[in-house]
Formats: structure tokens, sequence, C-alpha cells
């Protein structure tokens, strides 16, 4: 059928560039037709005359005008009949055209053509269920659905978790509200709520996260999610204390992976998973670092946060060894939160209060900080991000700006393999694809 189709759009080809030598055109008829039209013409004027129709002045310059161009058409060349050498040279550049219209043809699509490649109907991509349309396609209907009957329970039990895995954080949290909604709280409900609030501060516990996560643990004490979260706040509002003991309760569950490394280093303990000496972060590394800090950053900036939000920004500033931008942070925290108490025993600790260093605290102006490090839990964490972004381009697909992600994270974590494996999926999903073979020379893959 393809070359069937190929070979009729090359006869049209042929014939639309044939035609024009199929045929002479000749010019007599056409100048017989325009010397007979002033011929009337003049005879025209000589009967209005007769008639008193037409002045005689007006009549003089109407007969002078006709004539003059009864004389320019009498007196063009006359066509000449095509000679042999003409009729040879037309019958060349036919001979030329049926040759060489299908030649370059075929020699093109040889180059570009693939034709050994299966149909993909558009109804085929949409019946399949690990392509990226086909997941679309069966949202759009669920959501649709939902927009006629806002009150089906298990529409929305269906939706939350969709909305999770493909990255749309705000729609997960407004569909897991609904779920609650209609269903009333309950300790899986509240944690998912929870986790998705935190998904979409960007790995932050907020305020509003950690009172549904209380909520998941007054409906389920036992519920390991909600605990590690509210251990993770904790960790977040540097409570150590606090923190530990919450981990200490989950931290020999086997399913807690990175768990103890984590409750190891802050005990200040060496576990078999932290012995070794975190290695510094590559640039790549503290570049992803900086700008999740520069992602809170805009979303205080505009949205405005609880005073916990504000000091996670201004010691993690500090830590980063950029005091001007800890300065600057605490001051946007006292406009915004006016006096607080938290922020105040803050500064003093971090040193940021009109320049005083707290007692036995290290300036940070004078003493370059050393290069951030990964210890074995942050390395497991940045591990599992990566591995849920790699299975959701698996299953859903994604942007080329989001497979560079992926093959760069893979890249900064030193695994090539998986780092190859991810660059032939993005060039199976996406083609040819300029930032995606920029980049995989620049990280020599």
């Amino acid at each position: 059928m393809l070359w069937f189709a190929l070979a009729v759009m090359t006869g049209v080809a042929v014939l639309a560039a044939l035609w024009p030598l199929a045929f002479r055109r000749g010019g007599g008829a056409d100048e017989g037709r325009e010397a007979a039209f002033y011929q009337a013409q003049l005879a025209e004027i000589d009967r209005d005359v007769e008639r008193g129709q037409l002045p005689g002045a007006e009549a003089a310059a109407a007969r002078a005008e006709a004539a003059r161009r009864l004389i320019a058409v009498s007196a063009s060349p006359k066509p000449v009949a095509a000679t042999g050498a003409d009729t040879g040279r037309r019958r060349i550049a036919a001979v030329l055209i049926l040759v060489a219209v299908p030649l370059i043809a075929l020699s093109v699509y040889a180059q570009v053509g693939r034709p050994e490649l299966p149909d993909a109907p558009l109804a085929v991509r949409k019946a399949d269920p690990s392509s990226s349309q086909a997941v679309e396609a069966a949202l759009a209907k669920i959501e649709a659905h939902m927009a006629a009957s806002p009150d089906d329970k298990k529409g929305w039990a269906v939706l939350a978790p969709v909305y999770m895995r493909l990255g749309r954080f705000d729609d997960a949290i407004a569909a897991f509200r609904q779920s609650i909604r209609l269903e009333g709280p309950s300790g899986p409900l509240n944690a998912s709520l929870g986790e998705a609030l935190v998904a979409a501060s960007g790995g932050v516990v907020t305020t509003d996260a950690r009172t549904q996560f209380d909520k998941a643990i007054e409906q389920t004490p036992d519920l390991p999610i909600a605990r590690f979260y509210l251990g993770l706040a904790a960790e977040q509002d540097g409570d150590v204390k606090k923190a530990t003991e919450i981990y200490e309760a989950q931290g020999r569950a086997p399913w807690m992976i990175g768990l103890r490394a984590r409750l190891a280093a802050l005990e200040g303990d060496a576990s078999p998973d932290a012995q070794a000496t975190p290695a510094p972060t590559s640039p790549d590394q503290q570049d992803m670092i900086k700008g999740m800090v520069a992602r809170l950053a805009d979303r205080l900036a505009q949205k405005g946060g609880s005073p916990e939000e504000w000091g996670r920004l201004i010691r993690a500033y500090s830590v980063l060894n950029q005091t001007d931008k800890a300065q600057d942070a605490l001051a946007s925290a006292r406009k915004a939160l006016g006096s607080n108490a938290n922020i105040e025993a803050l500064a003093g600790e971090l040193g940021l209060d009109k320049g005083a260093t707290a007692p036995g605290a290290p300036a940070l102006e004078s003493t370059p900080a050393p290069a951030p490090t990964f210890s074995a839990d942050q390395q497991d964490m940045i591990k599992g991000m990566v591995a849920r972004l790699a299975d959701r381009l698996a299953q859903s697909g994604g942007t080329a700006e989001e497979w560079g992600r992926l093959i760069r994270a893979y890249s900064v974590l030193h695994q090539t393999d998986k780092a190859n494996e991810a660059l032939a999926s993005a060039r199976k999903a996406l083609g040819q694809n300029a930032d995606i073979d920029a980049l995989a020379r620049e990280l020599g893959l």
C-alpha cells in the first residue's frame, strides 16, 4: 500500500511537470479577436455619430484611440510555427522529467524514509495502556466523570494517586481533600494528603502537612508513613531528640531503607551503613541543593510561611555559607512574622543578629564552610527520588527537560549504566532531540 501511494504521488508530480510541454500556446486566434473588437468599436462610434448621440469632438477622440489600438494589434509579430529543433528540445526535457523526478524522489526517500516501520494509527496508540496518550485519555475521561459526579468516592480514590504519580501535586492535594470530605478522616487518607503537601512544598514538612500526619496518628497510631514524616519534621526543625525518638520506634522496620543511617547520624554513632566518611558533593550536587533552597525561598517570598519554614531557609543559607542571604532571609522573616521567639533564637545561634556570633559557634564569614556532604541516608533519599522520576517517565513519558534531569541525576550519582539506559529510553521516546544529544556529549555518554 505504501509503495502504491508513493507511485501515485510520483506520477502526479511527473504529470504536472510535463503538462506545460504537451501543449504549445498559439497567439493568432487571440490577436484576431482583439482586431475584430476594435473594428466593431469604430463602427459603433460611426453609428452613434449618425444618430446624433455622440458629439463630433468626442467621436474624433474615441475613433483615434480605437484606431491606435487596432494598429498596435495588427502590427504585432505573428506567431512562428514550431520548428523541428524546438520540438526536439521539448522532447528531451520531457524525457529528463520522466527520469529525474522519480529518481530524485526515490533517492531522498532512501536516505530519510523508514518503510520498515509498522503503522501507528491514533486509535492503536490510545489503546496501548503503556503509552502517554492512553494515560492522558484515561485521565481526561476520569476528570470529566468527576466534573459531572463530584461526590463519587471511588473516582477521587482512583484520581488522587494518579495525580501523585504524574507529579501533579496540587491536583493530588485537592483530590485527597475531596476523598476526606466524602469518606471522612482516616489514617491512610490523612497521611496521603500530608505526603502530597510535602511533595508540593519540595520536601519540606509544612505546618499543614504536619497537621494531617497528626490526624493520621490519631486515627491509626502505628501508621509508619505518618510517624516517619513527623520524625522528618522534627529533624527539619532541629529537634534531634524528638526525631531520634520517632526514628527509634521505626528504625528496625525492614522496609525503612536508609532510616538506620539517618538515626545513626542523629545520634552521632557509627553504623555499618554510615562508617564511611561521606564524600564531598560534586558541583552538580551542590547546584541541586542550592536549587532546592532557592525554590523554598521563592515560595516563602510569594506566599509566606510558618516560623519553622523561615527557620529552615535561614539555616540552609548558613550551612551553604551564604551569610548575606541568611541575613536577608532573617530580615524577611522578621518583616513577615514580626517578633518571633524561635526566629530570634535561631538568629542568635547562627550569629546573624547584629553581626554577633553565638557562644561557641564559629563566625560564618571568617571561616569557610566545607563542601556539603551526603550521608548514606541522604544518598538513599536522593536515589529514591531519582527512582520515582524514572518510574514516572517509563510509565507516562515526559518532556525533554525531564528526561535530561533523569540522565543528569544518574550521572551525578555515578550510575553510568543507568544514565546510558535513560539516554536510550529518552531517544526512543523523543526521537532525535538536540538537547538530549548535547547533554549526552556533555556527560560523555
